[in-house]
């Protein structure tokens, strides 16, 4: 991924990204071509953990594979900025955050793993929901019916990128402006000159991507 040093999340950032964000794009490649599998995943030290439904030809797919996680985004318009009436030199563009994960996959079809990987993930969006339904609150036969339909899917993390394009490289009259123009948008929320993002990545030299 094409990443200009203004919008470059740092590991631990990106890290971070992924653990709110909970939620991937995992793509793999067969003899057919690519393929893409939606689906919640866990970031435990460097492995992503989930699962998918039998029937899923995705998890057959051993080997080099990728995840995306994708944040907000959206068009920004050059009639938004200051520096319009100054100059006229802006163009459009789109803001955007986006981590991409380089992993390999591996299956896995052990019942009591599989049971493991599904409590993690139920307790951890449990508690992000301020819930306390646990998979033991269902009856012991539903469950294992229900693992026996999916496999386990853990993938060990290669590299993992990270790029928050959050107008980090307009000036700052710009940025505010683009604040107020995506207000009550996850955009504008992402865009917080409080957030981490823009702490570790300041302002830096006019660039696109």
């Amino acid at each position: 991924m094409y990443i200009p040093p203004a919008f470059a999340l740092t590991t631990d950032d990106a890290r971070a990204f992924i653990e709110a964000r909970g939620f991937g794009l995992l793509v793999t490649q067969s003899e057919q071509g690519f393929d893409t599998a939606p689906l919640p995943l866990m970031l435990v030290g460097n492995t992503l953990i989930g699962h998918v439904a039998k029937a899923n030809p995705a998890w057959k797919r051993e080997g080099r594979a990728m995840v995306l996680f994708s944040g907000a985004d959206g068009y920004i318009s050059p009639s938004w900025y200051p520096t319009k009436a100054e100059t006229g030199k802006v163009v459009p563009t789109w803001n955007y955050e986006l981590v991409q994960v380089q992993a390999t996959l591996s299956a896995e079809h052990d019942v009591e793993a599989k049971r493991q990987i599904v409590c993690a993930l139920t307790d951890r969006h449990e508690k992000a929901v301020n819930s306390t339904w646990s998979v033991s609150d269902a009856p012991g036969e539903y469950i294992d019916a229900l693992l026996n339909a999916i496999v386990g899917i853990t993938l060990t993390i290669k590299s993992i990128e990270g790029k928050a394009k959050l107008s980090q490289n307009q000036p700052e009259a710009n940025q505010a402006s683009v604040r107020v123009a995506v207000s009550d948008t996850p955009l504008a929320r992402a865009m917080n000159p409080q957030s981490a993002e823009l702490r570790a990545h300041p302002r830096a030299a006019p660039t696109t991507g």
